[in-house]
């Protein structure tokens, strides 16, 4: 999107105004630049489509679609199976 957590492309961004920077009215860049140490970048690994495939096709089908299991308990036999590999 326009805010990723690669600071160093910021100035480029808002030099170059799109659909996602101009839909704030206020300069989100410096708000950004404020909390900048705070914004994490994301975890990408070997296992995560193996996670985002289980989360869809079994832990949101289970807890939302068939209503079989709370999302404590699928998640929780997620993190196990993950842990188990």
């Amino acid at each position: 999107g326009f805010d990723p957590p690669r600071w160093d492309v910021w100035p480029e961004l808002k030099n170059h105004p799109n659909r996602f920077t101009e839909y704030f009215a206020n300069d989100f860049f410096a708000v950004l630049a404020d909390i900048k140490d705070e914004i994490q970048s994301p975890n990408v690994g070997e296992l995560t489509p193996v996670i985002k495939n289980k989360m869809l096709s079994g832990v949101l089908f289970d807890v939302l679609v068939k209503r079989t299991k709370t999302a404590k308990e699928s998640l929780t036999n997620l993190a196990n199976e993950l842990r188990n590999q």
